[in-house]
């Protein structure tokens, strides 16, 4: 077996998506692997419909086994995304992590991995942030300070960033998979635009959300399209945030500065802003607006809106994901799955309830994950019952 691994989001599954798989399977690639966010993703968001949707996406999309990379990893920075992936990849065996780039060199990737570990930008990162910058915008600025424009430049767009990420975590975990950086095709991320056919997700999605569903499946593969189509005839999808503001805000008016201090990814002093903001804001948007700063991001804003929702705690997770929770598969990923329980570097099973019959790490991550889909079933245009994490079937 020739094994790729992919780590990605696919809310939804697009064009873009389908032909990074087709590019590995030009390249030879006999078997391919999908670690993949669940019902909350990394921009603090409820993904578009649920994780067991978009897996059969995948799997109609060329993809051979998709397994779960759990909340605490799918709804986080990139770098605890990017490693928490990485783990999940390297226990399923996989020999090479493939990702869209928009540079498109891995030489070029490596360098920019290796310059942001150095002394002189480390420093300057700090320097920079104690001025009230982010750390993304801190270390972009030290890096185009220190470093030629070629190699600075790879921290100028978001996907890039995530490649680098990728590099630093193979690297952390001494894993064995070699990084193959895909040249990305079609539109930018983010961008409202199509190219060449191929949208962003984040614009596919806002047409769903308003309801413009030819030009949105005009930008799918037909296999994507019946799926969520299917979703969206049953009231499955789409799914949106809105829908729980109230329950939210709830959340949020309840709790203390030391709840919010006990989130994951909060720097000391935010807990006083954030707490401040819950009591004055009366939709989510304000409670944005009013928590972000120049140093706060939104995005990072909407994370501890989700961790804060969703129970997430710094203090309860572990570093690296303890199982692997399969979400679809077909025969090659079946091929897949016995070659990992023969490896026996993590659990593996389709069962949530068996992976929190093992106790430990593995149950309080799989009791994190059931509630979170049960939150998200308030998200779905028809609420949902609880229990779904427990009743779906691969």
């Amino acid at each position: 077996m020739k094994v790729a691994g992919v780590i990605a989001e696919y809310n939804p599954f697009h064009k873009g998506h389908a032909l990074q798989l087709q590019q590995l399977r030009q390249l030879g690639y006999t078997h391919i692997a999908v670690a993949m966010g669940g019902n909350f993703l990394q921009r603090g968001s409820a993904a578009i419909c649920s994780k067991h949707l978009r897996a059969q996406m995948a799997l109609l999309g060329g993809a051979d086994l998709v397994v779960e990379l759990p909340l605490g990893w799918a709804c986080a920075p990139a770098q605890r995304f990017a490693n928490g992936g990485v783990a999940l990849l390297e226990a399923l065996g996989c020999r090479t992590i493939a990702f869209g780039s928009e540079c498109g060199s891995l030489a070029l990737l490596q360098q920019a991995a290796q310059a942001s570990q150095s002394e002189e930008v480390s420093a300057l990162t700090q320097q920079l942030m104690a001025d009230g910058r982010t750390f993304a915008a801190a270390r972009q600025a030290a890096m185009a300070q220190l470093y030629p424009d070629q190699v600075a430049a790879v921290f100028d767009n978001p996907n890039d960033n995530l490649c680098v990420e990728y590099l630093l975590a193979l690297q952390s975990q001494d894993s064995g998979m070699q990084p193959l950086a895909l040249q990305r095709v079609g539109a930018a991320h983010d961008s409202a635009q199509a190219e060449q056919g191929i949208a962003s997700a984040s614009h596919i999605r806002e047409l769903i959300l308003a309801g413009s569903f030819e030009e949105a499946s005009s930008l799918l593969p037909q296999s994507s399209w019946q799926v969520l189509r299917g979703a969206i005839a049953n009231n499955l999808a789409p799914a949106h945030l809105q829908r729980a503001e109230a329950a939210i805000l709830a959340r949020l008016r309840s709790m203390s500065t030391q709840d919010f201090s006990a989130l994951p990814d909060l720097s000391e002093g935010l807990e006083n802003r954030l707490y401040t903001a819950a009591r004055q804001a009366c939709s989510l948007e304000e409670f944005y607006q009013l928590a972000k700063t120049k140093r706060y991001t939104l995005a990072r804003i909407r994370r501890l809106t989700m961790a804060a929702f969703l129970g997430l705690r710094k203090d309860e997770l572990p570093d690296l994901p303890p199982y692997l929770r399969v979400l679809g598969f077909n025969a090659r990923g079946q091929e897949l799955m016995t070659a990992a329980k023969q490896k026996n570097t993590l659990p593996l099973s389709h069962s949530l309830a068996r992976l929190e019959e093992l106790g430990g790490t593995c149950a309080a991550t799989a009791r994190l994950e059931a509630q979170a889909t049960d939150l998200y079933g308030l998200m779905t245009p028809v609420p949902l019952p609880c229990g779904q994490d427990y009743r779906e079937k691969v």
